[in-house]
């Protein structure tokens, strides 16, 4: 069974991005080892109390969930962790194709103790790492753009 998980794991991140196979194996293992340390890392009040959502939408071409992770979703988490305000939840926020099955758009959700808080951090992150000036946050029913 395990053999059967990892090779269905590295196909899955071939296919999002990685060049070979055992190079898919190696990141798709780096990132679940990531993953495990950072959710160790949190404490369960953080967890429980960050309640408000923003969800991120980046018109970026061509972006597969990998390289959001690596590009986006890392650099927001470590930001917001050591700050304690909250979370990247992950790939949620859909991914929108083109009529030739392009990425055209991707998106993930962030979990917070407080939107008004955390605004700023998320737009500088997202900013520094080269996003695209109409990326959108949208939260409590509101829309704003990187512009």
């Amino acid at each position: 069974m395990k053999k059967i998980t990892l090779f269905v794991l590295s196909l899955f991140v071939s296919f999002c991005g990685g060049n070979n196979s055992e190079e898919s194996l190696k990141i798709a293992i780096s990132i679940r080892h990531e993953e495990t340390e950072v959710a160790t890392k949190w404490s369960s009040y953080i967890i429980q109390e960050a309640k408000e959502e923003i969800r991120i939408a980046i018109p970026e071409l061509d972006l597969r969930p990998l390289q959001r992770f690596e590009k986006y979703e890392k650099p927001i988490m470590d930001a917001l962790y050591p700050k304690k305000m909250g979370y990247v939840v992950g790939g949620s926020g859909g991914t929108a194709l083109d009529t030739n099955n392009r990425i055209t758009s991707t998106g993930f959700k962030v979990k917070v103790l407080a939107v008004e808080n955390t605004l700023d951090v998320i737009k500088d992150v997202l900013l520094k790492q080269g996003a695209p000036k109409e990326t959108t946050l949208t939260y409590q029913g509101s829309i704003i753009t990187l512009k």
